[in-house]
């Protein structure tokens, strides 16, 4: 297990090259900054640490019964649909200072996330490096078999692979509601 967090910790590390590339201070004011803090960079190490950030929610399948999984995500998915990309976004906030204070408590989190609104890449790095590798032990040591967590990291690195900047209207936050139903399968 510790070879596997160890290994996640690692290969997330190389993939912050960006730091030089987005020097702008970044809040979120209004729909333009939204969108342009939505660009995703195109190296191959980011793409793989944005993939396994986004994988690590697949965990859920061994936290709850099908029933309550279906309900929550459908839940998540009727309140994204219904709102507009900046009140998406808004969700995401406070729903994300509410996941993360299990890692580092609630007014860390808070202070985490106002950095984050200044440098969008310090969540990358955050989540990718201390968030998903937390994950993995939670998961690791409430049953969930160790073959799943590095299946689930074998492809996350194979869907890195994919042309991530083809994913359609991503500025336009759709994907909220996969976060969001991950984060109350969590509590």
């Amino acid at each position: 297990m510790k070879s596997v967090i160890l290994l996640n910790i690692l290969s997330n590390t190389f993939a912050f090259s960006i730091i030089n590339d987005i020097k702008k201070h970044n809040i979120l004011v209004n729909n333009k900054l939204l969108y342009k803090n939505l660009v995703i960079p195109e190296k191959p190490l980011v793409k793989a640490s944005i993939s396994n950030i986004a994988l690590h929610g697949m965990t859920d399948l061994y936290c709850n019964e099908p029933y309550m999984l279906f309900k929550k995500y459908f839940f998540s998915y009727t309140l994204i649909k219904i709102s507009n990309p900046l009140y998406r976004f808004y969700i995401l906030l406070i729903s994300s200072i509410f996941h993360i204070r299990n890692d580092i408590g609630i007014f860390c989190s808070i202070f985490l996330h106002i950095l984050w609104l200044f440098k969008p890449y310090l969540s990358l790095i955050y989540l990718s490096c201390i968030h998903v590798p937390l994950h993995y032990l939670n998961a690791f040591k409430n049953n969930i078999p160790m073959e799943f967590i590095a299946f689930l990291n074998i492809l996350s690195l194979l869907i890195s692979f994919l042309p991530i900047n083809k994913i359609k209207e991503v500025n336009k936050m759709w994907w909220v509601w996969i976060v969001l139903g991950h984060i109350m399968v969590i509590k």
